[in-house]
């Protein structure tokens, strides 16, 4: 005799800091499953945990669940974090166009959603949705999707697309995923472009470094890139992008206190690679003339 969000979870006040490692909680009953929300976007971390027969999860951009598994739960709403390696098993959001894990993040998901899970089961539902916030270029590495259905258009296609108010001409560049990828669009006027690509990481840039990637021998069109690498440490920062196979590219690497190390003609290959970066001191930095 309560209400649905009765049982609930609220992670609340900025400077919190939560670390859940293996932690499993199952429902017990049917009127208030449990609910999960970040009123505030404090630092959350569920790792390797498992959620069963659970209602809502609400992540702000400060939530990470990587390798967690969602089994038989509601809808999982983020806003960026890190769910690599996360499983989606028969949620039980059933309807038109609801769906099982919310993308709502102006980040590209490469490198935060790679290796998830998406299974179906007997709901309609679709896999993946993407937010009003979504970049129009998004990245899926290495995810597995089975039970959803193979035609565009369809309420249980693997990919909603929702209406951003305006037309949007969507790519998404598929790395080494499996099963059917389909997709429906909210509005009308978008188009949805799906690419085979390879996701290519450089690996031990410098803090601060700038990365460009150009179409062979040219300076546009810009084919990736990002104004300040931030992933990883200050000495090991990392840039992921995913191009289709055999593009010719160039690699232009900037930082103010380190030499050049562009890396030209390079060919995308077959298979995901990671490329490592060594950047030289500049001593000119450090003593101009």
């Amino acid at each position: 005799m309560v209400s649905p969000d009765f049982n609930r979870i609220e992670i609340h006040n900025a400077s919190t800091n939560i670390a859940w490692t293996n932690v499993s909680i199952t429902a017990l009953g049917t009127v208030s499953k449990g609910e999960f929300e970040m009123i505030d976007n404090a630092t959350v971390v569920l790792t390797d945990c498992a959620f069963t027969d659970m209602s809502t999860f609400v992540f702000l951009s400060n939530g990470d669940a990587p390798g967690t598994t969602w089994r038989r739960c509601g809808s999982i709403i983020t806003a960026g974090g890190d769910y690599t390696g996360a499983k989606v098993i028969e949620p039980s959001v059933s309807g038109t166009d609801v769906s099982g894990f919310i993308w709502d993040s102006a980040t590209d998901p490469v490198g935060l959603m790679d290796n998830m899970v998406f299974t179906k089961g007997a709901n309609v539902h679709h896999a993946i949705e993407f937010g009003t916030s979504c970049p129009a270029t998004v990245t899926l590495a290495g995810i597995a999707f089975t039970g959803f259905h193979a035609t565009d258009g369809q309420t249980t296609s693997t990919l909603y697309f929702t209406d951003t108010g305006a037309d949007v001409d969507w790519t998404v560049n598929l790395s080494g995923c499996t099963g059917n990828i389909s997709y429906k669009k909210a509005r009308a006027g978008d188009t949805v472009t799906l690419v085979a690509s390879v996701v290519i990481t450089l690996t031990g840039m410098k803090d601060s470094t700038q990365v460009r990637v150009f179409e062979y021998g040219t300076t546009t069109p810009e084919l990736a890139g990002i104004e300040d690498a931030t992933a990883g440490t200050p000495d090991n920062r990392s840039f992921a992008f995913s191009l289709e196979a055999a593009t010719v590219v160039d690699i232009r690497l900037h930082n103010v206190a380190y030499t050049s190390d562009d890396i030209e003609q390079y060919t995308i290959p077959a298979l995901a690679a990671s490329l490592p970066i060594v950047q030289k001191f500049d001593r000119n930095y450090e003593n101009p003339v």
